[in-house]
């Protein structure tokens, strides 16, 4: 019950996130989508590391699932351009940010999971999640 709380309160409140309160998400989202997928850890120190292996489908859902608990993509994986801008500027400074979300958006695919992995690479060129991890 603890760890819906918390999910729903990152969900709600992105907005107002700090970096360290992205820090705690990232742990607790992980966390969660490691037992709803079962995703072993490797799989997930890769992706930390930005290195998304396309072809395994159980990174790809390990990826859709943290990304839709972020509320990055929603349940269509349609880019959630607004609470993604109120995340990334908690790691990055606004010019960057800006340009994130200008390369980042656009990015389609007919498969929704490749779509979504495709965002988090996006992302990746900007800042890993160990980056945001180590900061």
């Amino acid at each position: 019950m603890k760890t819906i709380v918390i999910i729903s309160a990152i969900c709600v409140c992105v907005s107002a996130m700090t970096l360290d309160e992205l820090k705690s998400g990232l742990h607790t989202v992980q966390s969660v989508c490691m037992k709803e997928i079962g995703t072993a850890q490797q799989i997930i120190d890769d992706i930390n590391e930005g290195k998304i292996n396309m072809d395994d489908e159980n990174v790809l859902l390990f990826i859709e699932c943290t990304m839709k608990k972020f509320n990055v993509v929603d349940e269509n994986a349609n880019f959630n351009e607004k609470i993604s801008s109120d995340i990334v500027r908690a790691v990055l400074n606004d010019n960057e940010a800006d340009q994130l979300l200008a390369e980042c958006s656009p990015i389609s695919d007919p498969n929704a999971l490749i779509k979504i992995s495709k965002i988090l690479e996006c992302f990746f060129k900007y800042k890993t999640i160990n980056q945001i991890l180590n900061s």
